[in-house]
């Protein structure tokens, strides 16, 4: 958890880098790789954030089945901070889908300026 946390700000620091270059110098090579860093840095922290909320489910279980060979009454059970966590994961996997196709799809500054240009000439 605490992986997927630093993860998280180191992608806000590269996502404020990137939005700031394409705000100087419009889309750029650059711009295109710091996407793809996003897209890594986000499906990391999905990753971690996926793993975390499992094993803290499976000790949970765990926890549930010991004491039922007890007879003890208390259950465990998943509160809301590990559904926000799994909330939080889908959310990041749909940063990282996103920054994937900006980074596949989007047009650099300067191919888009060239064919804005032509189009300009003809009409």
């Amino acid at each position: 958890m605490f992986a997927s946390i630093a993860f998280f700000v180191v992608l806000k620091i590269i996502f404020g880098l990137a939005q700031s270059l394409t705000t100087k110098s419009g889309f750029s090579f650059l711009t295109r790789i710091l996407f793809f860093v996003i897209a890594g840095f986000s499906a990391l922290t999905c990753l971690f954030m996926v793993t975390a909320v499992t094993l803290v489910g499976l000790d949970v279980k765990k926890f549930n089945d010991d004491n039922a060979k007890f007879n003890n009454i208390s259950i465990l059970k998943l509160g809301w901070s590990a559904w926000m966590c799994v909330a939080s994961a889908v959310l990041m996997a749909g940063s990282a889908a996103l920054a994937v196709l900006i980074g596949l799809f989007g047009r650099p500054e300067q191919e888009f300026n060239a064919k804005t240009s032509k189009t300009s000439k003809t009409t």
